[in-house]
This record gives structure tokens, C-alpha cells and sequence, in this order.
């Protein structure tokens, strides 16, 4: 039987448009990827298809930054922990979603993230 149990931190959030993410993979830029959701340890960012072979389970992002102004600023490093939509045994949908854990961030960052997410969620 699979084992379908909650793995992520239940203090997400969901956004809407115009949230955005960019980072560099090696040397390779990316600009304006967006992001779904966020939490204090990661976000669920989608990628368009045709860039699917720069990302893999593992696949370490250095240099991010979350490009919206409510969203708070730093250089962060983050992971690839879950990939959906590259399977061959899925239909191709135009883009892959990327689960992301955030490996390293400035104190200030993650203390600013926590308080966004915290009063998004109606808790401060």
C-alpha cells in the first residue's frame, strides 16, 4: 500500500500571480519562475517543460531570491526534494512543479519569512 502521510510543514501558504523566484543552477540563470506556495523551509515553484533537464531530485539552487515586494530579501540556498510532471508516464502539461527546501538563508531572511507566513495565516 503507498504511504500517502503529510510530509510537508503544514504552515504553507498559497500565492497568487505575481509571485516570483530566480536563482542559478551552475551557471545557468533563471528569472521569473513561479512560485505556488511557501512555508519557512521551502516553496513549490513550476518551470516550464522545456527547461525540466536542468532539474532533478538534488539539484542544489544557489543564489535564490523570492522577486516579490511583500516577500522578504536575501540570498538563499535551496534543493530540489520533489519533482512533478516530468514523468514519461505523464502526459506533458506545459511546465514541472519543483518542490524546493531551503538549505541556507541570512537569520534576517528566515526571521522575516516566518512573520509573512505567520500573518498570512492570521497569526500575528
Amino acid at each position: 500500500m503507498a504511504d500517502f502521510a503529510e510530509r510537508r510543514d503544514n504552515r504553507r501558504i498559497a500565492l497568487g500571480p505575481g509571485h516570483h523566484i530566480r536563482f542559478k543552477v551552475g551557471v545557468r540563470s533563471f528569472k521569473d519562475i513561479r512560485i505556488a506556495n511557501i512555508s519557512g523551509s521551502g516553496i513549490f515553484a513550476l518551470v516550464d517543460q522545456s527547461e525540466a533537464q536542468h532539474f532533478e531530485k538534488g539539484t542544489v539552487l544557489e543564489d535564490l531570491a523570492l522577486d516579490h515586494p511583500l516577500l522578504p530579501k536575501g540570498r538563499i540556498r535551496a534543493q530540489v526534494v520533489y519533482l512533478l510532471g516530468n514523468s514519461p508516464q505523464l502526459p506533458a502539461m506545459g511546465f514541472i512543479g519543483m518542490g524546493l527546501h531551503f538549505l541556507d538563508m541570512p537569520s534576517e531572511t528566515q526571521a522575516s519569512l516566518n512573520l509573512f507566513v505567520a500573518a498570512s495565516l492570521g497569526e500575528v
